[in-house]
């Protein structure tokens, strides 16, 4: 089995997905998973046509010029009601108010779940991926001014990955 995954990029989550899927494959030899980085303009070509012919990628990012209650509405994604076992049990252990009617659920069905937030999980990521590749290059910046913003670790409030 094959699956052919279209995601935003190249960047940092690619490292992590490549590297993950390889793990995955290691344990499933029987399902190969092809990640395509693409820039979000040439997503939103390949995916409308895509689902428009019937050959969209399995997994893929919505479009920027498409909203989720479209793609749901239009039929381009499933319900993870569908497809997730013991959904219920699954669902039930976000915390409350993290499925939102017309963002995550539409017509009593889920259909997206929050797995990442760019204004917070995401860019502190980026920024810790990004400040180490500077770091292993260039040494460990002093300050904002020296281009990459106060290193994770030296803020209050902020603990450095270890």
């Amino acid at each position: 089995m094959a699956l052919r995954w279209v995601q935003s990029g190249p960047g940092p989550k690619g490292f992590f997905f490549k590297d993950y899927f390889a793990a995955y494959q290691q344990v499933h030899p029987n399902i190969a998973i092809h990640l395509d980085e693409l820039p979000w303009p040439e997503i939103g070509k390949i995916v409308p046509l895509g689902v428009q012919s019937g050959t969209a990628p399995d997994v893929f990012q919505i479009p920027t010029n498409v909203t989720a209650g479209q793609a749901v509405q239009q039929g381009w994604v499933r319900p993870l009601d569908d497809v997730i076992p013991d959904f219920a049990q699954w669902k039930a252990a976000f915390p409350p108010g993290s499925f939102l009617d017309g963002v995550h659920v539409f017509n009593d069905k889920t259909y997206t779940f929050p797995f990442i937030s760019n204004k917070l999980y995401g860019t502190l990521l980026y920024y810790w991926v990004t400040r180490q590749i500077l770091e292993d290059r260039v040494g460990r910046p002093r300050s904002h001014r020296d281009g990459v913003g106060v290193p994770a670790g030296d803020a209050p409030g902020v603990s450095r990955p270890r």
